[in-house]
């Protein structure tokens, strides 16, 4: 019945670059005084505000873009098109700012986040179920979208063009800022994550008073970090390894490494990678710590919190049995396999085609040839049962040269080897308007998003009629990813601690717009 049990235990025995890391939670939970939160939250953004992430249209269904963010507006754009029955991009190719780091820079894309939830209804988003907290590994999107959850980034992607600016962003300690340099912007990239429960977002402690329950997931490796910078009036910045390693070929990042480099306090504890985490796929301890605590402030029991952890390319793998249990669980038997590279996440189509996403950094590369090794796997037993024909009327590869160059040879090579048919979708490029795709054979084809957006607008027969799906319970979330991600080991005494110590601040209110 579960085709991919055997084979996902198989895949993750394959070495320890695909082991589950489990660590213990370390809080760090000191409370600041908050203010109250307003009674309605905006729908709109706020002023200036450069992440951005809107609603529009493309072949007539609901189409939600990125624009001056990351892999934190993917997914929750990802979420938001599966939710509403539409699609997704990942974000605008060029980065253009109009506002740069500040202290409330996370709420506000928060409070945004916040009323494009709420303009979405039905029965594929349940806002009194569970909320899911994550990175942006997409474990955690595809988590919530078969839970029929909201996602909430645990982290906001925000920049800087000065120290400042980024010191700003800490709001006196109540975030750690993860500050690095990344390829399309030459400046300071800083994942905003809370380090206590005043750094909480207040929209985000609002989705929680609604919520039955929580479900937080993150990948465990660790990170590279130099050390940390304080700065002046409170909170500090972990300085990763990306600043100095990049700041050769980048003329304003050179700039500001040679402001930070005195003072930068090299090997400090707090800095350290192992309770920080990878920068964009983890989630700190504290940050963690800091969610658990303001669920247990609203009064919730920690029973109805789970916490799903491990590896980066073992959380990958993970996805696929989850999406086979999804389906068995709506009496779908899978049809084929959707690849997903490089924060891809075309649900609703996967849901009328019946297909197990493969989501993956790179297909064709020795790190993550688990994906590939997964997909072989499981098209296997999938054309065994149906026929080669039938696969390839449900099976698309989205991918790009990104994480890996020779990711098109992988799919190519996946696709002949079970024979497909030469018509099963493959595009190659980023679904990063206006950037050009195409097909595997080279000719100019649309982005992912408008691809399938045609697709289901156009209500092909081969895809699934129109249903009632049901959601997954945590319990089956939790099984699904098992083993490749888990809950920690257990350290229920400095949960309860740290719950009691945040409850009086939560029940006054939490900083909001």
């Amino acid at each position: 019945k579960m085709l991919l049990r055997q084979t996902t235990v198989a895949v993750v025995a394959l070495g320890a670059a695909v082991a589950s890391v489990l660590v213990f939670l370390k809080p760090s939970l000191d409370v600041a005084p908050q203010r109250t939160p307003p009674a309605t939250l905006s729908a709109t953004a706020p002023p200036n505000l450069s992440w951005s992430l809107t609603a529009g249209a493309s072949s007539g269904l609901p189409y939600f873009h990125c624009a001056n963010a990351g892999t934190d507006c993917s997914g929750v754009a990802a979420r938001l098109g599966g939710a509403a029955g539409g699609v997704s991009d990942t974000r605008e190719l060029a980065i253009a700012l109009s506002r740069r780091a500040d202290s409330r820079y996370s709420n506000d894309v928060a409070d945004l986040v916040a009323g494009l939830y709420a303009s979405v209804t039905g029965p594929l988003l349940d806002p009194r179920g569970t909320v899911v907290v994550g990175s942006a590994h997409r474990a955690a999107v595809h988590a919530a979208e078969t839970l029929h959850a909201q996602y909430l980034p645990g982290q906001t992607l925000a920049f800087a063009d000065s120290v400042q600016q980024a010191c700003n962003a800490t709001a006196g300690g109540d975030n750690l800022v993860l500050t690095g340099c990344d390829y399309d912007y030459d400046g300071l990239w800083l994942w905003i994550k809370p380090a206590r429960v005043s750094g909480v977002p207040g929209a985000h402690i609002a989705a929680l008073r609604n919520a039955s329950s929580l479900m937080v997931l993150r990948a465990t490796t660790e990170g590279s970090y130099v050390g940390e910078y304080a700065c002046p009036g409170g909170g500090w910045l972990a300085i990763h390894s990306s600043i100095p390693e990049l700041a050769p070929s980048h003329p304003k990042l050179q700039a500001l490494w040679g402001v930070i480099e005195p003072r930068v306090a090299r090997n400090a504890s707090r800095s350290d990678g192992t309770t920080l985490r990878q920068w964009e796929w983890g989630l700190p301890d504290a940050t963690v710590a800091a969610y658990v605590a303001a669920w247990g402030a609203l009064g919730r029991s920690n029973a109805s919190v789970t916490i799903l952890e491990g590896e980066v390319v073992p959380g990958f793998l993970g996805v696929t049995p989850l999406w086979e249990t999804y389906l068995d669980t709506n009496g779908v038997a899978p049809r084929g396999v959707q690849i997903e590279s490089y924060w891809v996440a075309q649900t609703s189509l996967a849901r009328r085609d019946g297909s197990l996403p493969i989501p993956t950094y790179a297909f064709w590369k020795p790190d993550f040839f688990p994906s590939y090794t997964l997909a072989v796997a499981t098209l296997e037993a999938i054309v065994n049962r149906t026929s080669p024909a039938m696969v390839g009327q449900h099976t698309r590869a989205f991918i790009n040269t990104v994480g890996s160059t020779t990711d098109p040879q992988g799919v190519e090579k996946l696709f002949g080897g079970q024979g497909l048919p030469r018509s099963t979708w493959g595009s190659v490029g980023l679904d990063c308007p206006p950037a050009v795709c195409h097909s595997l054979a080279g000719e100019t084809v649309a982005e992912p998003h408008a691809y399938a957006a045609a697709l289901l607008a156009a209500k092909a027969g081969s895809l699934l009629p129109p249903r009632v799906w049901r959601p997954l319970a945590p319990k089956q979330v939790v099984k699904a990813f098992s083993p490749q991600w888990k809950p920690p080991a257990p350290s229920a005494p400095a949960r309860a601690n740290a719950t009691v110590s945040a409850a009086d601040s939560i029940n006054e209110g939490h900083e909001s717009s």
